[in-house]
């Protein structure tokens, strides 16, 4: 018997309005279907189950208003896959989404004690590296030159616990997993950071095709509540724009955004944000000197 919960799409959800089931007792639902309408107060999202089975049990009634994990419905399984819930976030209702990102980062300012550090890094062998690469690479699969740096970035948290986690009820919890958000513009407008799960542990290749989806789904309106919920620090990439320089914003309850911006065609730059009351300027800057160094062999990565 499986007990599927009421999902949460972010750290500052804490409740979720059931507006509609899409199943009834009875039914057999399997992996991929949506199964229920529910109301974030900043967007209606239609939530699927990655769960195949007949439904046993509606524990809950449209329009009950419940907290993140509560048991929503009840189904006798198929087998045992574990699940992973996605959310389709329907195009009309990404402005909401976005007004409540803002929210987050103005409340973020004020409750956050940033400070920032920059590092220059060379990066003319890294695009050496890359440009034998993707010479054996079909078109389809190229390598972008942010795919090696997120691999570094992630290989770095591992030693730098304190730039990866989660800063609640006035204590630091490092995260077990290297989840790097990344920052995605929209057509429409606005931003969103979905997470790559596990980055630490994915090739760059996996890592490029892992991007590519996010950015696909997030444009599309369709991300996992997972990619939504589990990030544990996040990146924001200006390569390909003019900026030479950028510190972002740090998104609660992680405590560290890190910033990777061109300066010319053989050097990048990477800046942190960082959260004061987590790290300091001398640890932050021992961990942009190791991504620096990862960087330096991409071979290796």
């Amino acid at each position: 018997m499986y007990e599927f919960k009421m999902p949460s799409l972010g750290a500052e959800m804490e409740s979720g309005r059931l507006v509609e089931w899409k199943i009834k007792v009875g039914d057999h639902v399997k992996r991929g279907d949506i199964i229920a309408v529910v109301d974030t107060d900043k967007a209606a999202i239609e939530i699927e189950i990655w769960k195949s089975g007949i439904v046993k049990e509606l524990i809950l009634k449209p329009n009950e208003k419940v907290p993140v994990g509560t048991p929503m419905a009840r189904i006798d399984l198929e087998d045992e896959v574990p699940v992973v819930p996605q959310v389709t976030v329907k195009p009309q209702k990404t402005l909401a989404i976005q007004k409540a990102i803002a929210l987050v980062m103005e409340s973020s300012k004020r409750q956050i004690p940033h400070y920032y550090i920059a590092r220059r890094v060379k990066a003319l062998d890294l695009q050496q590296w890359l440009k034998s690469e993707n010479a054996s690479h079909g078109i389809g699969e190229q390598i972008l030159l942010i795919a090696p740096i997120l691999k570094a970035i992630a290989l770095a948290c591992r030693q730098f616990p304190e730039m990866n986690g989660r800063f609640q009820n006035q204590e630091f919890i490092p995260s077990h997993e290297v989840n790097l958000n990344v920052v995605i513009s929209l057509r429409e407008g606005g931003l969103i950071a979905p997470a790559i799960v596990n980055t630490d542990q994915l090739s760059v290749q996996e890592i490029m095709k892992a991007l590519m989806s996010l950015v696909e789904r997030a444009r599309s309106g369709s991300v996992r509540s997972s990619e939504l919920s589990e990030g544990s620090i996040t990146v924001t990439n200006l390569i390909e724009s003019e900026a030479e320089l950028v510190f972002g914003v740090i998104y609660p309850p992680q405590v560290a955004i890190l910033g990777v911006t061109r300066v010319n065609e053989e050097t990048l730059n990477l800046s942190l944000s960082g959260d004061h009351r987590v790290s300091d300027g001398h640890q932050a800057s021992l961990f942009l000197k190791q991504i620096n160094q990862l960087l330096e062999k991409p071979e290796r990565l």
